[in-house]
């Protein structure tokens, strides 16, 4: 008689292997460098038990699966993880430390918003200057610098200032903290100052009878020197409110005379007033006046 023997064999199930090949930890990356990230695992009883691969970073979290992808990964030291489990819970995992460089530092960016490039203004306005920054570094904007034909006029992103006549090449610029400047430029015109016409009026005498006549002088100047072929508007206002008015040009001595006769019966006794108005082209206009008493 034959006897059999039963044996109970126990299969010892072993985590899977796992090898990192990429990216390498030796060299830091430049900011927006695609990464390759290439891993190999095997497993006798799970052949594709690399499509399961799981890879992370300690910064973001997961950054993909499956033994081979490429990715870019923002600015930081990273610490990624590539890591497999089997059917039966088994794991393996490889890390490596790589350093992913920061941005290159680019200069600010300057906007100048406020004149516009050509603008013109007359003599004395008060301009009003406006400009932004744009920067990785904050609170650029106060330390905003700007010039005048490279004389500083203010600082800031608004202010207010008068400039000189002529044409000005406006600069606003700011540098940050690695050094880097930005700027922005342009170009605007303040018109000369108009000059103002002076008219000064008088008369031959200060007190006039009834058939009298009085010699108006009206007197143009630049301020300084006469006015020749200004244009001159004198207005009568007699004692009775009644008005008159004559025109003229002046001579070469800037002066216009007018001879007025009085009509007693209609103009009356009494005050009158002398209105005179000066214009000439190139000039801000003018104006004068005297008064003089017609007695009986």
């Amino acid at each position: 008689q034959k006897s059999s023997d039963s044996i109970t064999v126990y299969l010892r199930n072993e985590p899977p292997t796992l090898l990192l090949f990429s990216p390498s930890g030796d060299n830091p990356y430049a900011y927006g460098s695609t990464l390759v990230f290439d891993a190999w695992a095997m497993d006798p009883d799970q052949p594709d038990i690399g499509n399961s691969m799981l890879w992370t970073s300690n910064l973001i979290g997961q950054i993909g699966t499956g033994s081979n992808f490429s990715r870019t990964l923002p600015a930081g030291e990273h610490q990624i993880t590539a890591s497999v489990t089997d059917y039966c819970g088994k794991g393996s995992a490889a890390t490596r430390t790589i350093t992913v460089l920061p941005p290159p530092n680019s200069p600010p960016t300057v906007t100048i918003t406020s004149p516009e490039d050509g603008a013109v203004f007359p003599a004395g306005t008060s301009i009003s200057f406006a400009g932004t920054v744009s920067d990785e570094d904050s609170g650029l904007s106060s330390s905003l610098r700007w010039e005048a034909d490279g004389v500083q006029i203010g600082s800031g992103t608004s202010f207010s200032a008068v400039l000189g006549e002529g044409t000005h090449t406006i600069t606003a610029s700011v540098a940050d903290s690695g050094g880097l400047t930005g700027e922005d430029t342009v170009t605007i015109t303040v018109l000369p100052a108009v000059p103002a016409l002076t008219i000064s009026v008088s008369t031959d005498k200060d007190f006039y009878g009834e058939r009298d006549k009085v010699v108006i002088t009206a007197h143009v100047t630049d301020g300084t020197n006469p006015v020749a072929n200004a244009n001159v508007s004198i207005t009568i206002v007699t004692a009775s409110s009644g008005q008159k008015t004559f025109s003229g040009t002046t001579d070469g001595n800037g002066d216009f005379l007018l001879t007025y006769r009085f009509n007693v019966r209609k103009d009356g006794y009494g005050i009158y007033t002398v209105y005179a108005l000066a214009t000439q082209s190139g000039y801000l206009d003018g104006t004068g006046s005297d008064t003089f008493i017609v007695q009986q």
